[in-house]
């Protein structure tokens, strides 16, 4: 059977100094221990983050693709609601809508409005017609309206590759008329 011997081997480990020296040297060997581990958990802990980083910046990659591809729709969407906005407010006002319906029903088959540009004190029609009498046709139309004074045809021309003759017309109110 083995010996046990409980007698410390020398006076040193029973004087308070050594006591003292005994109890830091395994206090830092704990710490030593325990400093290591907190180094290797952070060691594996940067793997994993760089892959959660890794994962993020191709999340972010897809979503940029999708926000990317959703421009051109945004952009028509975006176009078509300022122009219904301007539709309603057109519509909204009751002298420029009852005109402009006055103006779209003496139109003359063949003749096609391009622009129509509407300030409180005169309105600017632009089109193309096929033919030259489709343009005076609508100008003596135009003439039979009572809201309507000074009409003037301010430009005529037609391109060389062109069966069309674009054409502006220019008129301005005659007073305030109530619809």
């Amino acid at each position: 059977m083995p010996a046990i011997n409980l007698l410390p081997k020398s006076e040193f480990d029973t004087s308070t100094t050594g006591r003292v020296v005994n109890w830091l040297l395994t206090t830092f060997r704990y710490l030593v221990i325990l400093v290591e581990l907190i180094v290797i958990v952070g060691f594996i802990a940067r793997f994993w983050l760089d892959v959660v980083h890794a994962n993020l910046d191709d999340q972010i990659k897809e979503n940029t693709q999708v926000i990317s591809s959703y421009q051109n729709f945004e952009q028509n969407f975006r176009t078509t609601k300022t122009k219904l906005q301007l539709v309603s407010e057109l519509i909204s006002q009751p002298k420029t809508s009852s005109l402009i319906s006055d103006i779209n029903n003496r139109l003359p088959e063949g003749l096609t409005l391009i622009k129509i540009d509407n300030t409180p004190e005169k309105i600017n029609i632009e089109g193309i017609a096929l033919q030259e009498q489709l343009i005076a046709q609508l100008i003596t139309n135009l003439k039979e309206l009572e809201q309507l004074q000074n009409i003037k045809l301010t430009r005529l021309d037609s391109e060389a590759n062109s069966i069309y003759i674009k054409f502006a017309i220019e008129q301005s109110f005659l007073t305030e008329v109530e619809p």
